[in-house]
This record gives C-alpha cells, structure tokens and sequence, in this order.
C-alpha cells in the first residue's frame, strides 16, 4: 500500500511539472506569434493583439487531454488519501536527527562526513541562488530595457529574461532539499543502533516535578484571592469598574 501510494505520489509531481511546462511553452508561443514581423506595421505597433481569445483558447485546447490526465491523477490520489487509514503523526528527519544527536555525547565519523555534506550542499546552493537572483536584476535594473511604450513587447521580453533564472533557483532549492534530506536519513540510519544504547535523556525524578510546581502555582493563587477578599480589595475592584463602565457611556 506505501509503495502505491509513492508511485502515485511521483506521478503526480510529475503531471504537475509537464502541465506547468506545456502551459509555459503555450504561452511562448502565443507571444512569439504574435511579435512576428508579419504582425508588425511600419511604426512598430501590433496589427493584432498578441494575446487573442482565440489564439489562447487554441492553445488551451491543444493540452485539454494531459489537463484531463493531471485531473484523474488528482482524484486517484484523493481516493486513496480517503482510504488510508489514520497513521500517527510522524516526524521530520531534522527534528529526529536532532533529537538523536542530543542523546550521543561524540558523533562518529561517519555522521560528521554527512553533516559537512549537507553544508556543502546548502553553501553551493545558496551560491546559485545568488547567481540567479543577480542575473534577472542585472536585467530589472536596466531602465533601457523599460523605455517602451509597448507593454506587451516589455512585459514578454522581461520574462523572457527573468522567468529561467526564477525557475533555475527553484530547481537548484528542490534539489538542495532533497539531497539534504537523503543525508538526513543516512545519518539517522547511522545513529540509529548508538542512540538505542544511550542513557535516557530525562530522570525520573526531574518528570515529577512539573505537577508539583502546577499544584504550588495554583495553591497560592487561591491563597492570595481569598486575601484580597478579605481586606476589601474586591469592593475597590468593583467600584473602580462601575466608575469606569458609567465614565465610558457618559453617565459619570
């Protein structure tokens, strides 16, 4: 049944990206299209618009079918989501390898190589995204490239240039992810057999002393309610609230 669900689950992901890059290449097109020398007067200006309901509806049209399979494939994985039974909730890779860290006083090796695997890849990662990130404002910060009066020529030019580098620093951070989260598993995997031998974390004696500060904490709250009531403190209290209530509305 896991093993379904994880087939069904990268099939899913994957109708998503082909989706997302049909309608991407389909929108290419629509703006190729209509910047063709053909559709261009002597002045520069389109003769038509570039982003007709007729041509967009062509498009749409010529993907319906991978539209109504990425569909099917959202209602299989609902079905099988209904008929899952209730797990319990699990927990991430980062918060248990933390957890297991705590209870090991030295790391071996072998842990150590896969912690300084994960920070070379987040370094390198990070080292794309800037890349990225520098690439497209070196074209955003470049006013002659938003001269025009065209809008749709800018528009189109500007994501042109910019849409590849936002989809480059994506895929550099999915993979990044999933390359730190396959170390994560492989030193848990490595922790595994030296955390089950560790001492517990917490004694006995320590987990007990949390209902007893409860029980002070509400003990002398009761204590210093019934004082206040015996020196008049909720008469004032009282007083103090009907002068403001009537103060408020006027009435004082």
């Amino acid at each position: 049944m896991a093993k379904k669900g994880s087939v069904l689950r990268y099939l899913i992901s994957a109708a998503t990206v082909l989706l997302l890059l049909l309608l991407a290449w389909q929108c290419l097109d629509v703006y190729i299209t209509g910047n063709r020398p053909a559709n261009l007067d002597g002045y520069g200006l389109h003769i038509e618009n570039v982003y007709r309901a007729e041509d967009v509806g062509l498009r749409l049209r010529s993907i319906g079918i991978w539209a109504i399979v990425y569909v099917l494939l959202l209602a299989a994985g609902a079905l099988w989501l209904s008929d899952r039974k209730p797990d319990l909730p699990g927990m991430e890779p980062d918060n248990r390898l933390r957890l297991m860290k705590k209870r090991l006083r030295a790391l071996p090796k072998e842990a150590q190589s896969q912690e300084n695997c994960r920070k070379r890849v987040r370094l390198c990662a990070l080292a794309a995204v800037l890349l990225c990130a520098a690439m497209g404002l070196s074209y955003l910060l470049n006013r002659e490239h938003f001269m025009s009066w065209d809008l749709e020529t800018v528009m189109g030019d500007m994501l042109m240039h910019t849409v590849p580098w936002v989809a480059a620093a994506f895929a550099v951070l999915v993979g990044a992810a999933f390359l730190c989260r396959r170390s994560m598993e492989k030193e848990i995997a490595l922790l595994k057999g030296l955390a089950a031998d560790a001492a517990p974390e917490v004694p006995k004696e320590t987990e007990s002393l949390l209902p007893i500060i409860r029980v002070c904490l509400f003990a002398g709250a009761v204590v210093l309610v019934v004082l206040g009531i015996r020196n008049g403190g909720m008469r004032d209290v009282l007083v103090k609230a009907i002068n403001i209530c009537t103060e408020c509305i006027g009435l004082g």
